[in-house]
């Protein structure tokens, strides 16, 4: 009889065992899935020719862009009011068309997404990203590789709208020719490093799952 108690307490760790294993369980990743998006907005173009001393002023011109991601879906809200973040990196493809040329980009987005439920004075639940890119590519602005930096935001609607901005810049070495230069007996070619030119833009994006 003095077994009962022991076999009781086996029986009932047995049955809670399940219970504790379901409880440690990861979660579930979050799955890639393919995300078009379009931006659209100005850039300041020709910076390298803004000198007060020549009169040089930098262009503003209009331009849109088309882009593919394989993006992974905002965060789940806490199940109690609070923060639940998630950091990504993200492969992403762009085609932006900038005034008469065009360009074709690649890179990666280092992504922070955050799901705040019932936070701030209005007790507001949004999920949101921030994130920065790094994208290289060729187009009509130089010769040579285009590099692109940039800095955006969205906020979701649902879980497959996002919108918000992006803040970048442009950068690649002018295609000079090489200079002559006089000399005694004849002219030397100056084949010094083109300059570093680059572009600002500013546009504001809308994203939608597939």
């Amino acid at each position: 009889m003095r077994l009962a108690p022991a076999a009781a307490a086996l029986a009932a760790a047995l049955a809670a065992a399940p219970t504790f294993a379901a409880a440690e369980a990861p979660a579930p990743a979050r799955g890639r899935t393919p995300t078009l998006g379009v931006l659209a907005g100005f850039a300041l173009v020709d910076l390298g020719e803004a000198d007060p001393y020549t009169g040089g002023e930098p262009r503003a011109l209009g331009f849109l862009g088309a882009s593919l991601a394989w993006d992974t879906p905002p965060p789940a809200y806490p199940a109690t009011p609070g923060y639940a973040v998630e950091g990504d990196v993200v492969p992403e493809i762009q085609l932006m068309q900038v005034g008469d040329g065009g360009l074709v980009l690649g890179g990666v987005r280092v992504e922070l997404d955050i799901a705040q439920k019932e936070q701030g004075l209005l007790r507001l639940s949004a999920r949101s990203s921030i994130w920065v890119a790094a994208r290289a590519g060729v187009g009509d602005l130089a010769e040579g590789l285009i590099g692109a930096v940039e800095l955006g935001s969205t906020i979701y609607a649902g879980s497959a709208w996002r919108f918000g901005y992006a803040v970048g810049a442009l950068m690649w070495r002018d295609d000079q020719a090489a200079e002559p230069l006089p000399v005694d007996g004849g002219v030397i070619y100056n084949d010094a490093e083109a300059p570093l030119d680059a572009a600002l833009t500013i546009g504001i994006f809308v994203g939608s799952t597939m």
